[in-house]
């Protein structure tokens, strides 16, 4: 069963986000350090939609695997050799980390709420939900991810999880493959004016860039970290 969207309430995040993540946001060269970082080490992590565990796992859950102290893999492929092919079949609901790479943007939208419920629900208080999409607005993604179905912007994504379920939304950021990031410096070192020119005009009159990827890092709310008023300390 689909949740209903909550459309005013999920625009009105969605907007909020943009201007505290403002565009252009800060753009990454490689996978920033904090995504591999204290949500994954001596973790309890879920990778959701994990590919290849077995005959050899890929490489993110060779990473996944050495870092974490416990990781569940879910993947619908059933030759993938995860350890569940659903999220309503993962029985733990106490997990450090939800990680997601390139999964959500192949769910229909009318099911994105009650993943991002169910995702809540397996997380303790303070757990943290990180997921990464292609960035619908690089002028580049139709042909590194013409395969994806794309239905929202990141920045979408997590106002959905945090108008929908309570998700805080700790950090949005863009970022590109080494050689990309490469072959983009080399444009300024260069002063390829052409390479600036497009790159400048795409931005300014489309909205387009050129960062490959967007990752959200979200978390679930500790109730025991938010500061009580005066008059709850003395009840």
């Amino acid at each position: 069963m689909s949740t209903i969207l909550p459309f005013r309430k999920c625009a009105k995040r969605v907007d909020e986000l943009k201007k505290e993540f403002s565009y252009p946001p800060k753009y990454l060269g490689g996978r920033p350090s904090h995504a591999w970082g204290d949500i994954l080490i001596h973790k309890k992590v879920l990778h959701f939609g994990s590919g290849d565990m077995k005959p050899v796992p890929s490489t993110n859950n060779q990473d996944l695997i050495r870092m974490s102290s416990q990781l569940v893999t879910v993947d619908d492929d059933k030759e993938s050799g995860a350890d569940y092919s659903t999220l309503q079949e993962v029985p733990d609901r106490d997990l450090d980390t939800v990680w997601s790479e390139h999964v959500l943007e192949h769910i229909p939208m009318e099911d994105i709420p009650d993943v991002f419920l169910q995702i809540y629900n397996m997380l303790k208080p303070g757990g943290k939900f990180l997921f990464t999409v292609p960035n619908i607005l690089s002028f580049g993604g139709f042909f590194t991810c013409w395969d994806h179905r794309n239905h929202a912007e990141a920045v979408e994504f997590a106002g959905i999880a945090s108008a929908v379920c309570g998700f805080e939304v700790l950090d949005i950021f863009r970022w590109s493959k080494h050689k990309t990031v490469q072959r983009h410096k080399k444009w300024h070192e260069e002063k390829n004016e052409l390479a600036l020119y497009l790159t400048n005009f795409m931005w300014e009159n489309y909205s387009l860039d050129t960062a490959q990827f967007v990752t959200a890092l979200l978390q679930k709310p500790n109730p025991d970290l938010i500061p009580k008023r005066d008059d709850e300390l003395t009840t």
